[in-house]
């Protein structure tokens, strides 16, 4: 939700043992009903291609709790053996989660519980899935309409003239190639509002369209107040999300099915998740096999205007698309490469063995 950048307070929301980086969801939102996201429960896809690891968590943030979510990697698969409550005297209590289609876990909280341990599966290198034609994502997004209802691909904003036409710009792109210029588009008109704080309370309750037009109302305001500070071409002022809200509106003129996810962005080499980490970003549901689909996260968090906020939004944000693909390609060549490698080793092992 809607957040103060530069609230002092924060508290400790879970215990990373292992540092992992990544968007910790704590929930998926497919459908806009004018003023509230909610869940579609569509299947996604949580196999894994590459080498995976496991890593284990501890919520703390547990509190007058009778239930709570367990927050993983979008694409990690929680793993039902290993969720505990650890009550007083360091006791463990096997606990069973109930796991939805999303892949989200939720576990009721025993009484004197005082902290929870889950371990989740994640991929070494996440991959991201192949291209798609637009044909097939066309086929792909009726499908979904018609199992899951319209709502989970219709427009959920009225875009200003601007949005409108950078959305025509994109026509005769492959999809893949859409999604990132949705991205680099949101980066790119975004201005990070520092001191959001001074207007939450304005926003609270917004639609969507409000919103957005809100943001441009706010760009001109801190534009009038810094001047020359702030770049010409930077037209939305917001936070994280905010951003994922423009993102997802832009997707769904696109043609995507597409929503919103909440959570915590952990920073590469972090143990500690807080408030202050507490994140947004927009998705785009991906066709992937027969009768399941996986998220492409697209973070539109655009970069700060000094060094200072620039390291600080780095760590608050997710790689941008086009740089996940290029790294999934890279690793994916090396990987290739290990295995002719691994098979001329074998070829040479059997020449030395004789025919018994």
């Amino acid at each position: 939700t809607d957040g103060d950048p530069r609230e002092a307070r924060s508290e400790n929301v879970l215990e990373l043992r292992e540092p992992i980086s990544g968007m910790l969801a704590t929930g998926a939102y497919g459908s806009y009903s004018g003023r509230e996201w909610k869940k579609v429960m569509f299947p996604i896809d949580l196999s894994h291609d590459g080498e995976t690891r496991e890593v284990t968590a501890e919520l703390t943030a547990i509190g007058g709790l009778t239930r709570a979510l367990l927050p993983k990697l979008i694409h990690g698969a929680i793993i039902p053996e290993r969720v505990k409550a650890i009550i007083a005297g360091g006791v463990e209590v096997a606990l069973e989660p109930e796991i939805n289609a999303l892949g989200e876990a939720s576990v009721a909280v025993p009484t004197g519980a005082e902290r929870i341990s889950y371990s989740q599966t994640i991929e070494e290198v996440p991959t991201l899935p192949p291209p798609v034609s637009t044909k097939e994502y066309e086929k792909f997004k009726k499908r979904y309409e018609k199992q899951f209802g319209a709502g989970i691909g219709e427009s959920v904003a009225e875009l200003s003239d601007e949005l409108d036409f950078f959305v025509r710009t994109l026509e005769g792109m492959e999809p893949m190639e859409k999604l990132e210029a949705i991205e680099a588009f949101v980066r790119e008109v975004g201005y990070y509002d520092f001191d959001n704080g001074e207007v939450r309370s304005e926003k609270q309750g917004l639609s969507l369209s409000e919103n957005l037009s809100y943001m441009q109302t706010r760009m001109r305001e801190l534009k009038r107040r810094e001047g020359k500070n702030i770049s010409t071409h930077k037209k939305y002022a917001g936070v994280c999300s905010d951003f994922a809200k423009l993102t997802t509106a832009l997707l769904r003129e696109a043609g995507f099915v597409s929503g919103v996810i909440k959570g915590f962005q952990v920073a590469p080499g972090e143990k500690t998740v807080t408030t202050k980490s507490a994140h947004g970003v927009a998705f785009a549901l991906w066709p992937s096999g027969v009768e399941k689909s996986t998220m492409i996260v697209l973070d539109g968090t655009p970069s700060g205007s000094t060094p200072e906020e620039e390291a600080l939004l780095t760590s608050q944000r997710a790689p941008a698309l086009s740089e996940r693909k290029k790294i999934s390609l890279e690793k994916r060549a090396e990987s290739a490469e290990d295995g002719k490698k691994k098979l001329a080793e074998l070829e040479a092992l059997l020449k030395n063995l004789d025919e018994e």
